[in-house]
């Protein structure tokens, strides 16, 4: 197998495995409150989950975030070490990875924003900074991609 096939293998597979482990923390979260609608009234006669598993399943999805944000950083750069490209293009190329590892560094401070959610009794207060952190690291894999195909080779 040529290193373009294995390294396509590796995408889809961490695609697919990440794609499972949020849609698996997904529907958990929409099934967490018995009945459903407790989960937007706290009034209504029923029970949710305890906080500390949705901490903890939001953890194993930052962590798979995590290893996901490195290993689509990490990937390129053997196809891209050997490449006859022009100056500019690889200097592109090396700033685009960085901030690929920038995302990675995103998810790692959110991550310690959600350790902290198991030490709160306020959890819907104190899930903000999980938030800014995750659309962080969003936007930055949002602007990696669209820069990725917008840089044009000099």
């Amino acid at each position: 197998m040529t290193d373009q096939v294995i390294i396509l293998w590796i995408l889809r597979i961490t695609v697919g495995l990440f794609t499972l482990v949020t849609t698996a923390v997904a529907i958990y979260c929409m099934f967490q409150c018995r009945p459903i609608a407790k989960s937007w009234d706290p009034t209504i006669e029923g029970y949710c989950q305890p906080a500390n598993i949705l901490a903890s399943l939001s953890m194993t999805v930052t962590v798979c975030s995590i290893v996901s944000d490195l290993i689509i950083s990490a990937l390129p750069i053997p196809l891209l070490w050997n490449v006859k490209i022009n100056r500019y293009s690889k200097i592109a190329a090396g700033f685009l990875l960085s901030l690929g590892l920038f995302a990675c560094i995103c998810a790692i401070v959110r991550l310690s924003y959600t350790l902290a959610l198991n030490a709160t009794e306020e959890y819907l207060f104190q899930v903000y900074g999980v938030t800014v952190w995750c659309f962080a690291e969003v936007g930055v894999a949002l602007t990696v991609g669209c820069l990725s195909v917008s840089i044009s080779p000099c």
